[in-house]
């Protein structure tokens, strides 16, 4: 990974295992130490490179604590959403289960076969007239089950991105570990 000339540059700034720096895990929720080839890379990075991206950490830091407040309002809406959404469905499906309903009744009423009817043209066209009405019910339906799949996908976005204590503690403890190197002039 690293050429014969990098790795002497390595070997001259390489610190032992027992002072080699941690950086915070949100994922495991624990110190972890950074590995051989983290520190060869930190060590060939130029020192400006590195300033740059500890600037960047606070650029960051600053960003996730505002976050933090978004997050909290988003899952509030998210689940006002769900509600709604989840109430609309419920509702909307029974309107339209009526009108199925009422819909293969009126032509089978006495039980016979539906197709007995279907070469009366006002038949058809007295079911088209009742149909049109409450196809925007179909459609508003449809918007809220789809809405429902939308608030999940977008519920696992928020949680997996959702800034938390442990996710701005790993942020910060970046700040050591890059700083721990010089680094390359």
């Amino acid at each position: 990974m690293f050429s014969t000339s990098e790795l002497e540059s390595i070997k001259k700034q390489t610190k032992p295992d027992s002072k080699k720096p941690f950086y915070y895990s949100a994922q495991q929720r624990l110190p972890a130490q950074i590995s051989n080839n983290f520190e060869g890379f930190l060590i060939l990075q130029k020192t400006d490179i590195k300033q740059k991206a500890l600037a960047w950490i606070k650029s960051a830091n600053s960003i996730e604590e505002k976050n933090k407040e978004r997050d909290d309002l988003l899952i509030e809406y998210s689940a006002i959403r769900k509600q709604d959404s989840e109430e609309r469905l419920i509702e909307l499906d029974q309107r339209t289960s009526d009108f199925n309903s009422f819909r293969s009744n009126f032509v089978t009423s006495d039980g016979s076969d539906p197709s007995r009817f279907a070469n009366i043209p006002e038949v058809v066209l007295v079911l088209n007239s009742l149909q049109k009405p409450v196809d925007s019910i179909f459609i508003q339906r449809e918007q809220a089950f789809h809405e429902l799949n939308l608030i999940a996908v977008t519920d696992t976005k928020i949680t997996i991105e959702k800034t938390t204590t442990d996710t701005l503690k790993e942020l910060n403890s970046w700040q050591t570990v890059i700083s721990a190197y010089r680094g390359q002039s």
